[in-house]
């Protein structure tokens, strides 16, 4: 049904109606249910315990379970008695041949227990190119995408797949894996595109500045144009408190940042969304009682912005905006010339 859905639209996120967990599953949110993970140990444990059992028995025995959206000790240490080959080859089947949420989550659970139970041995086990584009859809769903990016770990194609599909908390999720292992192709993701403006980007602006080192990637002279915008977005996200009580002056590269970035905006095209943005960015730093930041840490960007070409850029966009725009109020606090 998922990979169904999902050809639908291959490459944007799953329908909304199947983002929404269910009465049954936020109970696992809450950590409330522990009956049905005593049921879903005991259901695992009775297969297993039959050496002759095939999936299609724990397909049928799994149905009716509501499996949690994070793994408990209890449920991983069943799967991890069925032994390395049993967990891969059961979990194999299930994945490619379950139809109901309980039986695929079984089969991610056992992947996730073959690869622990194979990290002694081998550097990293991973599915097999078919299994893994299969898992990646899984990974699209909220019932599943816990499992599914810990079965996708080390495959840096996949988890920058499932990330440009996600949306919400799935996205979320998915920034949080990749921030594991923040090097190569992933980092120039995390730098470039981790944020999508959701206010649940809150949730990880702080570790993606962190592991992927932007102050790092703001110090060289040669930043392309997508790593100095998408900067800009995460700076607001760190200048505004989130979720996660995340604000900018907790970030110790803070001010290295902002004049790097400042930096390069000088040097960039003027357009209304740069503009917009970095007068948000100005308009948060304006808000903060704090001692950061100081009217010397925004004079660089307020003197991009009094320019006169960023101001006629400023003046067509102001002008498209309603009346009321809150820019104009922020324009006057920084003691800039008028756009309007």
């Amino acid at each position: 049904m998922l990979t169904r859905l999902h050809r639908a639209a291959p490459d944007g996120p799953l329908p909304e109606v199947l983002t929404n967990p269910p009465p049954e599953r936020r109970r696992w949110v809450d950590g409330e249910d522990k009956a049905q993970e005593r049921a879903i140990v005991r259901v695992l444990d009775a297969h297993f315990a039959d050496p002759d059992r095939d999936p299609a028995a724990l397909a049928r025995a799994a149905r009716g379970l509501t499996f949690p959206l994070h793994g408990r000790k209890s449920i991983s240490a069943a799967a991890r008695r069925a032994g390395a080959d049993r967990a891969h080859r059961t979990g194999l089947w299930l994945v490619r041949h379950g139809t109901a949420p309980a039986e695929v989550m079984a089969g991610l659970t056992l992947l996730v227990a073959w690869l622990d139970l194979s990290a002694p041995l081998v550097p990293r086990a991973v599915p097999g190119e078919a299994d893994a584009e299969l898992v990646r859809v899984l990974a699209l769903d909220d019932s599943c995408v816990v499992a599914a990016l810990s079965v996708l770990r080390g495959l840096p194609d996949h988890l920058l797949w499932v990330a440009e599909r996600s949306r919400g908390w799935e996205r979320v999720l998915a920034v949080e894996e990749i921030c594991r292992s923040a090097a190569g192709e992933l980092r120039h993701w995390l730098l470039r595109h981790a944020c999508d403006g959701d206010y649940l980007n809150h949730y990880f602006v702080r570790k993606v500045a962190e592991r992927a080192d932007l102050e790092g990637a703001m110090a060289r002279p040669d930043a392309d144009d997508a790593l100095v915008d998408h900067t800009g977005v995460l700076l607001v996200f760190l200048a505004e408190s989130g979720p996660s009580a995340i604000v900018l002056h907790d970030y110790e590269p803070a001010r290295r940042v902002l004049a790097a970035h400042a930096a390069h905006l000088s040097r960039q095209r003027p357009t209304w969304t740069r503009y917009r943005r970095t007068l948000l960015l100005l308009r948060m730093l304006l808000a903060d009682d704090a001692e950061f930041p100081t009217a010397t840490d925004r004079a660089a960007y307020a003197a991009v912005l009094d320019r006169d070409d960023w101001r006629a850029v400023a003046r067509a966009g102001a002008a498209a905006e309603d009346a009321g725009w809150w820019g104009f109020e922020t324009v006057r606090a920084l003691g800039l010339r008028p756009v309007g």
